[in-house]
């Protein structure tokens, strides 16, 4: 992997593990529609938009390889 590939996979491995710790542990006892409901939506509204953003360099193999 190179440098930048390195910091992304690091960046989306944080968010999984916030998507773990952060509603059960900090948003568990919020019944509201703002509890982890908003979270989750947050949380996948980011993770699209990184994965967006790291893919956007990506190009076609040159043909015939």
């Amino acid at each position: 992997m190179v440098g930048s590939e390195k910091w992304w996979s690091l960046l989306l491995g944080l968010l999984v593990l916030a998507a773990y710790i952060v509603p059960y542990k900090w948003l568990g006892q919020v019944r509201a529609w703002y509890g982890a409901g908003f979270f989750w939506a947050l949380f996948a509204l980011v993770v699209i938009l990184l994965l967006v953003r790291f893919t956007t360099g990506w190009k076609e193999p040159p043909k015939g390889v």
